[in-house]
């Protein structure tokens, strides 16, 4: 049988301290775990041993890039290439910065030879790519020498506790050793020296990039602000100080740095961290400076706010003192308007007043010369008859949803302050004109048509408010048999209401309810449209018109107003409009009717085909031809005249 081996080592072929190393030592801390390296009992020490033995089949991984501990993908390039490209904004306080180091002092040796040097690169970038060339020289050193001090570097980072207890295992505390073990003690305590040294360099490099970006930032908030400027500069020169005395640490012999901790103790590389202190300090002052500017930023911005607050008061104040002029001047206007309105319905008033006049002194002149006024005068009292086939109701459940003129009215009435002044001036004067007097006041029957030359309106002009004034007057009297109709309001080719066949029905349904028809006698007009359900024609709404205006007594006067005729001169329109006027205006003539019919036509522009039809009954209007407001003084003058 062949022996198996052992687990007990040949201390014949190793000496204790080895077995010691490999076997216990990593017992007391993971540090001593992996090893680079393994003892050779041909040569008597530690070699340097391929990655798969060394470290169980798993290569060493890499230190971080830069020195930076790791962090999730992604956010460590997006740091440091967003943080360098950035830089690009110093270029106006790096070259201060660099002229300061540069009068600081003397460069250290060597620094050109080795390509190290930075004191006559043109931007931080250039510096960076330096520090960071020699940063992963110092890291990622390929050579033998450079893997047995990262080898070292990793022994020694790990812990000072651990390091402190191997001394006591290694070497017992016995009086004639003990020489030896204070030896041992200092070097384990400069070792722990300069891995705190090292770990606050490479995380002051991690941070320089931070400081920066907090620096631009509070340059971009405070461009013009020269305490902000110079604390700026004055942190980029301490950051390049530093910068060198990093370099020179990442580029120092490790001989020369394990001498440097085990004499200077405390003081181990004192200058490296002491310019890391003033990145520190001049970073705070940074940052005081960038809260006395703000500050002073926003005393400034507060008295610009009291300033421009007072500025809104003042321009709200004048704006309400101009709002309170224009509501006073919009008041004055209504007033005025109200005025005017009122002297002109008056002047209508008083001209009904010499029409009512007139025709009694017709109907007085009449019984005197013995005529006899049966033909003339009508029964009111319905002949009695077994049926009527057409009632009053009938005919007003046909059109009686055609009768809209009160409506109308008071939706023009209420739009009246919004008509340009120079036109309801004009219209208002129509009043005072002897033609329009004439037809007013004659005690027969007449037509006139009233044009201007206003701006068109879609809907209403000046000249609506004074036939709506008219409507009002002639509906306070019950003498009078009132119809309007304003066609400016039903102008919509798809609604009912619109066109010459609905201004007829209009004035249908309006007639209805003013007099008490007979209606028994409606088998002398064709109503066949009516039995069969179907819509009336033109024809047929005349033939039905001319019947109704037939039964009034010649005491009766019918007061007709169309206003804004114009808007019916067009395609589509033009031939039934040019029929129905042609029906009403029939009824001005002589002997005709019975009853006294006057009609006025109204039109805010020239017409052609309506012009037509009235001959020499055209009164035009120039909207200039007056000069301004009827006066109302003037308007009772010229009533006392008529009286």
């Amino acid at each position: 049988m062949s022996r198996q081996p052992s687990g007990i080592p040949d201390f014949s072929r190793q000496p204790l301290a080895v077995d010691y190393i490999d076997n216990y030592a990593p017992q007391l801390h993971p540090a001593f775990a992996e090893h680079e390296s393994k003892y050779d009992p041909a040569v008597g020490r530690y070699v340097l041993s391929p990655p798969s033995t060394a470290t169980g089949g798993v290569a060493m991984q890499k230190p971080a890039t830069q020195g930076i501990l790791p962090t999730p993908a992604g956010e460590a390039e997006a740091t440091n290439g967003d943080e360098a490209e950035s830089m690009l904004f110093w270029n106006d306080v790096f070259p201060e910065a660099m002229k300061r180091l540069q009068d600081s002092g003397v460069e250290p040796e060597g620094r050109k030879a080795v390509g190290c040097s930075i004191r006559e690169l043109a931007d931080w970038d250039q510096v960076y790519k330096v520090l960071e060339r020699c940063h992963m020289e110092y890291i990622d050193d390929k050579s033998w020498a450079g893997k047995i001090k990262k080898g070292w570097r990793s022994f020694a980072d790990n812990d000072a506790a651990t390091l402190q207890n191997a001394s006591q295992l290694l070497i017992p505390d016995v009086e004639y050793v003990s020489p030896v073990k204070a030896t041992i003690d200092i070097l384990l305590d400069a070792i722990n020296r300069a891995a705190e040294t090292r770990r606050q360099v490479l995380e002051s490099v991690t941070e320089l990039e931070k400081k920066f970006s907090t620096a631009q930032q509070f340059l971009k908030v405070f461009p013009s602000d020269d305490d902000v400027l110079e604390a700026a500069i004055s942190l980029v020169a301490s950051v390049l100080t530093a910068v060198e005395k990093m370099i020179g640490f990442f580029v120092k012999s490790r001989a020369r740095k394990a001498i440097s901790a085990v004499f200077k103790g405390e003081n181990y590389e004192s200058g490296v961290i002491g310019s890391l202190e003033d990145i520190t300090n001049a970073s705070d002052e940074l940052h005081r400076e960038a809260t006395k500017a703000g500050w002073s930023e926003s005393a400034r911005n507060w008295r610009k706010a009291e300033e421009r607050h007072a500025e809104v008061v003042e321009a709200f104040l004048k704006t309400q003192g101009d709002v309170q002029e224009a509501r006073e001047d919009i008041r004055e206007a209504r007033n005025e308007i109200i005025d005017h309105q009122d002297s002109a319905k008056n002047e209508i008033l008083s001209l009904i007043s010499v029409l009512e006049h007139n025709k009694d002194l017709q109907v007085k002149q009449a019984m005197e010369k013995g005529i006899e006024l049966g033909w003339y005068m009508r029964s009111r009292i319905p002949q009695s008859e077994p049926e009527c086939p057409l009632t009053a109701d009938d005919i007003w459940e046909l059109f009686g949803v055609f009768s809209v003129e009160d409506d109308d009215t008071q939706f023009i009435l209420e739009r009246q302050e919004r008509l340009p002044q120079p036109e309801r001036a004009t219209s208002e004067s129509v009043v005072l004109h002897s033609q329009f007097r004439a037809w007013m006041v004659a005690p027969i029957s007449g037509k006139l048509l009233v044009e201007a030359d206003f701006t068109i309106h879609h809907e209403i002009s000046a000249l609506s408010v004074v036939c709506s004034t008219l409507l009002q007057a002639f509906r306070a009297n019950p003498r009078f048999i009132s119809l309007a109709f304003f066609c400016g309001l039903h102008t919509d080719p798809f609604d009912h209401d619109s066109g010459p066949r609905a201004m007829l029905m209009s004035l249908i349904a309006q007639l209805i309810i003013q007099f008490p028809f007979d209606l028994c006698a409606s088998s002398q007009v064709d109503l066949s449209w009516l039995d069969w359900g179907e819509d009336p024609h033109i024809g047929d709404l005349c033939e039905l018109f001319f019947w109704l205006i037939d039964q009034l007594p010649s005491t009766a006067t019918v007061m007709c107003i169309l206003d804004g005729i114009h808007i019916y001169e067009r395609k589509g329109y033009i031939e039934e409009l040019v029929e129905a006027l042609g029906c009403l205006l029939d009824m001005t003539l002589d002997g005709f009717v019975a009853a006294t019919v006057k009609i006025l036509v109204v039109s805010p522009r020239r017409t052609s085909e309506v012009r037509e039809e009235f001959e020499d009954s055209v009164l035009r209007l120039l909207t200039n031809s007056r000069g301004g407001d009827v006066n109302q003084r003037m308007l009772f003058h010229k009533v006392k005249q008529v009286h």
